[in-house]
């Protein structure tokens, strides 16, 4: 009967207009697919140079597209589909020792709760190496100088968002969502940073750990700098004087910051810094 007969129909090589069978149109948009993820893997490869590792490229020759086109066939309706895959290719070492698969690692926004300090401990017109080396940061000394950066200060994912507007987030300080997003947003965002440890004895909650209720663990945080996710203008960032200078540069994930949340773990970040002498003088 007419039932069977469709049954053993293989679809996929039935003909379009443009003389083509299904298989094939199937195929070549896969191709176009796999053209664009490749384009986007050079984009990812050409943005920055490892400093800790080697590229293998492994995840780079591990797209394949398979060669059957499978029929799906449910009660709700029949269809083809065809499917572009990484392989174990795709399978790295983490710095943990376990296994990542880097082609399904995602942009979870870690990167908006990054910052870096740059810290000018002394300046002299000459000093020796061990004489440098011994140089200590003085708050206030017209040798030192300390300024922090916040980049990506415009930048919060929704998921991020959604997560600190809760009534007691358990992982980030609760926030009010027209500080966050819309016409009243806040850039930079206020938060409070650690300036001392706490005892377990206080039994501190996350979502109201704020300078306002801890005074001696906490201070309220405002970056010399803080740029968009753009960052189309060049920053000041400090005045180096003729001589001997010793600076330190700091970079770490703010832990106060609401998008350094749970959700965002599982990812990881690479800097790269580059400076720019504006002007020299002496």
């Amino acid at each position: 009967n007419l039932a069977k007969k469709l049954k053993k129909l293989d679809v996929s090589k039935l003909k379009m207009k443009n003389g083509n069978t299904v298989k094939d149109e199937l195929k070549r948009h896969a191709s176009i697919l796999a053209d664009c993820i490749m384009e986007e893997l050079d984009s990812v490869y050409d943005s920055y140079t490892p400093k800790v590792y080697q590229r293998s490229y492994d995840l780079y020759n591990s797209l394949y597209i398979d060669d059957v086109v499978k029929i799906n066939i449910s009660t709700s309706g029949a269809g083809l589909s065809i499917g572009i895959h990484f392989d174990e290719g795709a399978i790295h070492k983490s710095f943990y020792g376990d296994d990542a698969n880097t082609a399904y690692q995602t942009d979870k926004g870690l990167q908006n709760a990054s910052r870096i300090a740059f810290m000018v401990f002394n300046n002299a017109t000459t000093a020796d190496a061990s004489t440098a080396q011994g140089w200590t940061y003085t708050d206030g000394s017209a040798n030192s100088a300390f300024v922090l950066w916040e980049p990506n200060a415009d930048a919060h994912t929704t998921a991020a968002i959604e997560n600190a507007v809760v009534d007691a987030p358990y992982d980030v300080p609760h926030m009010n969502r027209a500080d966050l997003e819309g016409e009243s947003k806040k850039v930079p965002l206020p938060y409070s940073g650690v300036k001392a440890a706490f005892d377990a004895a206080q039994n501190v909650y996350y979502w109201n750990a704020t300078a306002a209720n801890y005074a001696s663990n906490l201070q309220a945080i405002t970056p010399q700098i803080a740029t968009n996710v753009a960052n189309a203008t060049r920053q000041k960032l400090v005045t180096l004087k003729p001589g001997i200078t010793k600076m330190r540069i700091y970079m770490w994930i703010e832990g106060q910051d609401i998008d350094c949340y749970t959700g965002a773990s599982g990812t990881y970040l690479n800097w790269d810094l580059q400076f720019q002498v504006e002007t020299v003088t002496g």
